[in-house]
């Protein structure tokens, strides 16, 4: 979903690697960061997140409404004795696990792929640091 990423854009640390524009921290390295930096990573709110994601509940609803509307079809001809296909039974298990996939990730961003970015100056020698460690190389 992003992360967290050192902005390196204005570093005067010789040390780090200038013609990058961010480091991404690693979920190893964003847990280093916070034993030894707690407040470097801001404090994040549940409506930041959200207004990151791309997606709305109306989207989603309308999935789940017409992954229900299958269901219920499939197992009324079930239930009344008449005839399955392969390809019937295999969509009614890929509806059943939409609608608990849908379940259990509703609010769950998605499309999310910005970081959020640490841009605190004292924050670029711990990056020159864990960039040995505790960064992916964007």
């Amino acid at each position: 979903m992003g992360g967290f990423a050192f902005d390196i854009r204005q570093a005067s640390v010789p040390s780090l690697p200038l013609r990058r524009r961010y480091l991404t921290i690693t979920p190893q390295g964003a847990e280093f960061l916070l034993k030894m930096k707690p407040n470097i990573i801001l404090n994040i709110t549940k409506a930041q997140i959200q207004d990151k994601s791309k997606n709305n509940d109306l989207a989603k609803l309308l999935v789940c409404i017409q992954a229900l509307w299958f269901i219920v079809q499939t197992l009324h001809r079930l239930f009344g004795k008449l005839t399955l296909s392969l390809l019937e039974l295999n969509t009614l298990g890929h509806g059943i696990c939409t609608i608990l996939i849908y379940f259990v990730w509703w609010d769950k961003p998605l499309g999310v792929t910005q970081p959020t970015l640490i841009d605190d100056t004292e924050a670029f020698p711990l990056a020159t640091f864990m960039s040995i460690l505790f960064v992916r190389w964007d």
